[in-house]
């Protein structure tokens, strides 16, 4: 019987040669990859100019999620052969690119910022090589010749490998290969010589103790190493990319039997996308049909637990508070029961029951819980984690309540400070946090505040959720309100 990668393989092939379907030079080295590619001639292949070099680098530019999932298999492979194969001393390296104003002008804003890399970054160790790659066509209104020097010490503690290509390259040319999502810190951009900018950067290893540990808590959280279409899919959501993770659990749901242990977790991530893209009867739809599976299984699963919140979540946003605090309490009752009890689990429970109590405008239980909540995340979770970020706005919603503005802004600029550098920036619960900042100023007779902060809510919302989705028909309903006082 074939394996999963092996499946993977054979459809990455087979799309390739739909591609290239009028090119028989690469078709011809499409069947020479089929006949013989091995793990261990990854970093060979990928330094050919061939098809496999193309599409990677076009999918990685312009984040062709689907592409890239077929290319996993060639990923893993070059990022264990850098592994492998890391280079031991400290080196400068040079990248000659030619590069859009617009993509220069975002650089140029990052100075003495750190900078991440979504593609592997080849470059040499010769300058002069660099150089050659920009020619002497003279730099125009479109693109810039720019010229990357970069300094890297694998010595560095959390430094991503990079490796000399020599004894693996198609073309040996003193060529150095850098992981996908390298990050560097951006020390100095300027105009030299020939009209040609000079980028310094040096490959940066553990960054912010605090952000460190908190992507060190959700790489354990999502299990990245495993490569698994669950934990993938489950990052997609939280990267805000729900059409992209919707497609991949479909795709999970084909692919296994209905008696694979992990069937349920499929469900369970098209729950979450329904839940955020504001379709909460689908969601309750697959949450049941996730639920079902479990109890099936074994009635005393404390997987369960989870379930309950989830479903909780999605009757909430509903509006059904009286079914949403029944599944919360069902949930808390289940971790409760374990011999071994998860505090975490037990913080998840409380927020979540703090955020009911609110709605049910029983704001000193709902702070009560709250509190409880917050206790057990700071014992458990780095500074910056996002759980954090998210009981902070609540227990600014409950300062809000209590006409208590000030200590409301403080919590939700506090929120706003960690969902900011934890998430991605078109996360929804950042939106939210914005909205809840932009409200207070409302309160307060501060409508140019209140406008500003609408204004990158919108934005935010606009990108990322249907015209009909609840929370962006709030937030266009909000502006057009605020617009009456201005």
């Amino acid at each position: 019987m074939g394996t999963s990668r092996d499946s993977d393989k054979n459809e990455f092939l087979l799309q390739c040669r739909e591609i290239y379907k009028d090119n028989p030079k690469q078709l011809k080295i499409i069947d020479e990859f089929e006949q013989d590619y091995a793990d261990e001639y990854s970093l060979w292949w990928y330094s050919r100019e061939t098809f496999i070099y193309r599409l990677l680098n076009k999918a990685l530019r312009i984040q062709n999620i689907d592409f890239l999932f077929l290319f996993r298999f060639f990923i893993r492979d070059i990022e264990q052969q850098l592994y492998e194969n890391q280079y031991l001393s400290p080196i400068r390296v040079y990248r000659g690119q030619l590069m859009s104003s617009d993509e220069l002008n975002i650089l140029k804003k990052s100075q003495n910022k750190l900078i991440s890399i979504n593609s592997f970054l080849s470059t040499s160790c010769n300058r002069q090589i660099a150089l050659f790659f920009l020619g002497s066509s003279p730099y125009n209104d479109t693109y810039e010749r720019v010229l990357f020097e970069i300094d890297a010490d694998p010595s560095k503690d959390g430094v991503k490998p990079f490796a000399d290509l020599s004894k693996f390259s198609y073309f040996p040319e003193g060529e150095f290969l850098m992981t996908l999502g390298s990050v560097f810190y951006l020390k100095n951009i300027y105009l030299g010589e020939n009209h040609i900018w000079h980028i310094e950067m040096d490959l940066y290893g553990n960054i912010d103790y605090d952000l460190h540990n908190t992507f060190h808590h959700l790489q354990n959280q999502y299990s990245l190493n495993s490569r698994g279409l669950l934990e993938f899919g489950n990052l997609l959501i939280d990267m805000a990319y729900f059409d992209h993770a919707e497609k991949y659990f479909i795709r999970l749901l084909k692919q296994l039997s209905p008696q694979h242990k992990n069937i349920y977790k499929c469900y369970h991530g098209l729950a979450k996308v329904s839940c955020e893209k504001g379709n909460y009867d689908l969601s309750l739809v697959y949450l049941f049909k996730s639920l079902e599976i479990l109890q099936n299984r074994n009635s005393n699963d404390f997987r369960i637990g989870y379930l309950y919140n989830s479903i909780g979540e999605a009757q909430q946003k509903k509006g059904d508070i009286k079914q949403a605090l029944q599944s919360y309490e069902k949930a808390l009752t289940i971790f409760q029961q374990q011999s071994n009890r998860n505090e975490q689990t037990l913080a998840w429970c409380y927020n979540n029951l703090g955020a009911i109590y609110e709605d049910k405008k029983e704001y000193d239980k709902a702070r009560d819980y709250l509190n409880k909540a917050l206790n057990i995340k700071l014992k458990y979770l780095p500074p910056k984690h996002p759980c954090l970020g998210n009981t902070y706005n609540n227990l600014g919603n409950i300062h809000y309540y209590f006409h208590e503005y000030d200590q409301a802004l403080e919590m939700y600029q506090l929120s706003y400070e960690i969902l900011s550098k934890s998430l991605t920036p078109g996360h929804p619960s950042i939106a939210r946090i914005l909205m809840n900042i932009g409200i207070v100023y409302e309160t307060k007779q501060d409508f140019n505040e209140a406008k500003i902060n609408y204004e990158k809510a919108s934005l935010i919302r606009t990108k990322i959720l249907s015209l009909t989705h609840p929370d962006r028909i709030s937030t266009q309903n909000d502006l057009i309100r605020l617009s009456l006082k201005l």
